[in-house]
């Protein structure tokens, strides 16, 4: 891809991305600092997550039997097990599957779609319908069966596995025990303590027995508490230096979540949020009070003003709405002085809040109006974006795939290279790959691999560090002379959007 290329498709992500921040650039946050999505870079190691972190990598590199990794909902178990798939090499291939509700033909289903054996329109045309369990298995067991040359393995990592069905573990058990000599699949299941017990069941013995590593994901302690927050504000590009949480908010926090990582964020999004509309830097344990009230996790504390004056509120009168409803009592709600007080000399947004509820009815609705109109140019925007950045930055498109055999299974894999071409290779320096294409979302840049290894080449996907962050790269081959590599770079170029694709030497193994 041309490097103008590239930075428009950053710009118009960023601009996407702040579309849909609130509070974030008050605090001079590049993104949002509490997702609850389980995004590998936001992982803190602590006490308890680095120790499971590098065993979890440490039992997949060694391909030991079935890793069984259990926690309570909440302790990051998912967010962990991305980052240790990112941290595999590149001859790694992996797969999570995060609905445990499947039968043992859609698990094997998802296997081929996944590990590139058979494409997405194989699945919709319904020529696999009716593949029975074999039909299945072994175009799979071919599949793990031609990494070995090639010095790569598979990963299977099932969330939420103390869901699954007898039949599937069963299948569990039998996907464990390919070897050729060595295992060719790792398996991980991944849920909470129900699946310990679940395992230790009589009629699960077989699957147990078969389980080498068994470690377990625990809460933060009080110190991890205070330093997981910093590390997500440093991630998400603010810092500490815009906003502080402070020791007593920490106690608080740590209190009313038991040093829950995904209570935690909950908690912090909404105190950030609350210090945003009192226009304060310092989260203190008044403004966690208010949002764990909000979230349900503790009777807030009233004054007595305010109870005062709902008492002389006469009984016709509704009750106030939240602060971003629209009766008549829009922005009304009196509440206790939080953080900060506000400065003598206010903003326009701050007359916003704090003086709406004084203006008169025809007042009220013109703010209303603006709200609104704001919204709706806000969803517009949006809108913009999106539709200009999918018809500018749109490579989804691959030619079909080759013209299918006549068995009941499609297989569109690129053969492995011979043993004599390996050993060709090695006396005479590095192989040769086609760049492709760069990515910087992981899911596009896997699904350009999926596709082309659909359409015959051997494509793979590794990440890279640049100036502009992390970014993934597409490549095919490896190629054992210079002539097929550029064959094959030929073809990818006549596809649309990928002209740029060109020959390069394999890059060295990295080093553990």
């Amino acid at each position: 891809m041309r490097e103008n290329t590239r930075v428009d498709f950053s710009l118009a992500a960023n601009a996407a991305r702040s579309t849909f921040l609130t509070y974030e650039p008050y605090y001079g946050l590049k993104e949002k600092p509490f997702s609850l999505s389980a995004d590998p870079r936001f992982l803190y190691k602590s006490r308890a997550h680095a120790p499971t972190f590098d065993e979890l990598r440490a039992g997949i590199r060694r391909r030991e039997g079935v890793i069984v990794l259990t926690g309570e909902p909440g302790t990051g178990k998912t967010t962990l097990c991305r980052a240790v798939l990112e941290a595999l090499d590149r001859k790694t291939f992996c797969t999570l599957v995060p609905d445990p509700f499947v039968s043992r033909e859609d698990l094997l289903k998802m296997l081929l779609l996944d590990f590139g054996v058979m494409s997405v329109e194989d699945l919709k045309s319904g020529r696999l319908n009716g593949a029975t369990r074999p039909e299945l298995s072994y175009p799979l067991y071919e599949f793990l069966k031609s990494l070995v040359p090639l010095q790569a393995y598979a990963v299977l990592i099932i969330d939420e596995a103390q869901n699954l069905s007898p039949q599937v573990l069963e299948e569990i058990r039998i996907l464990a025990d390919l070897e050729a000599p060595e295992k060719l699949l790792q398996l991980v299941l991944v849920g909470q303590p129900e699946l310990r017990a679940k395992l230790k069941d009589h009629s699960m013995r077989q699957v147990d027995q078969r389980v080498s590593v068994r470690v377990e994901l625990t809460a933060l302690d009080r110190l991890g508490v205070g330093e997981y927050i910093s590390h997500r504000l440093d991630v998400a590009g603010g810092g500490t230096d815009r906003v502080t949480f402070s020791t007593e908010a920490l106690d608080l926090i740590f209190k009313a979540t038991k040093g829950n990582p995904r209570l935690i964020n909950l908690v912090c999004d909404k105190s950030l949020h609350h210090g945003h509309l009192v226009r304060t830097f310092m989260i203190g344990p008044e403004i966690v009070t208010t949002a764990l009230g909000d979230l349900g996790m503790m009777e807030t504390t009233t004054t007595a003003a305010p109870a005062a004056a709902a008492a002389a509120k006469p009984e016709s009168q509704p009750e106030p709405m939240d602060d971003f409803g629209l009766g008549e009592t829009f922005f009304e709600r009196e509440r206790p002085p939080i953080g900060d007080p506000l400065p003598e000399v206010e903003t326009a947004e701050q007359e916003l809040f704090v003086h709406a509820g004084n203006e008169a009815p025809v007042g009220r609705r013109r703010t209303i109006l603006l709200v609104l109109v704001g919204l709706v140019a806000a969803a517009i925007a949006a809108w913009i974006v999106w539709t200009w950045q999918n018809r500018t930055f749109d490579t989804s498109a691959v030619p079909a795939a080759p013209a299918a055999p006549p068995s009941r299974l499609i297989l569109q894999m690129a053969q492995p290279p011979a043993s004599e071409q390996i050993a060709a290779a090695e006396a005479g320096g590095l192989p040769f790959e086609v760049g492709v294409a760069l990515f910087s979302g992981y899911d596009r840049a896997n699904g350009l691999a999926i596709d082309l290894a659909a359409a015959g080449f051997r494509a793979s996907t590794r990440s890279i560090e640049s100036s502009k962050g992390r970014l993934y790269e597409v490549r095919t081959g490896p190629y054992f002379s210079r002539e097929d590599a550029e064959a094959d770079a030929a073809r990818i170029r006549q596809m649309p959007g990928y002209s740029d694709a060109r020959v390069v030497p394999q890059p060295p193994p990295a080093s553990e």
